[in-house]
């Protein structure tokens, strides 16, 4: 059973919030339901709505962030999670950038990602390529040691 209620709400406000419930295909009446039973599972109004100003600014988590930053870019690129176990810092930073509010420190975390991602590529087709020229050298090696036994076992000229 459902009950209808008249709550007054600033119209731009309400405005607002319908957009945004259309654009994630919600009825407007979803996330205010949803927000009324957390508030029943909390059993505080007032302790939700301090919970919701606290996590507004994330100005730790912004901080977090910022040492795996600082980490991933010195060079530090596994962090122990717990004693035994570590981490790569590179997913704590993908995994990071996604609550990241200060948009200049998303840029910088997603630059960095970036930029080692092509680093990373770049040594990776290095290796590649030095291992297909040693191997070119290699094949070029035996080919002409091939060449000079068969000559040397006709009683052709050798050279060496």
């Amino acid at each position: 059973m459902k009950k209808q209620t008249g709550i007054w709400v600033d119209a731009v406000v309400w405005g607002l919030y319908r957009d945004v419930c259309a654009r994630e295909k919600l009825r407007p009446s979803e996330p205010v339901e949803g927000f009324l039973r957390f508030v029943l599972r909390c059993g505080s109004a007032i302790g939700v709505l301090s919970m919701f100003d606290s996590c507004e600014g994330k100005s730790g988590f912004d901080a977090y962030a910022r040492v795996l930053l600082g980490w991933f870019k010195g060079g530090r690129y596994f962090a122990y999670v717990t004693d035994e176990d570590e981490a790569p810092v590179e997913h704590l930073l993908l995994q990071a950038v996604k609550q990241v509010n200060d948009p200049e420190l998303r840029r910088e975390i997603e630059e960095a990602l970036i930029d080692r991602r092509e680093d990373s590529n770049r040594e990776e087709g290095d290796q590649e390529g030095g291992e297909r020229e040693s191997l070119h050298a290699g094949n070029v090696k035996e080919k002409i040691g091939e060449l000079r036994r068969l000559v040397k076992g006709t009683g052709e000229v050798e050279s060496s």
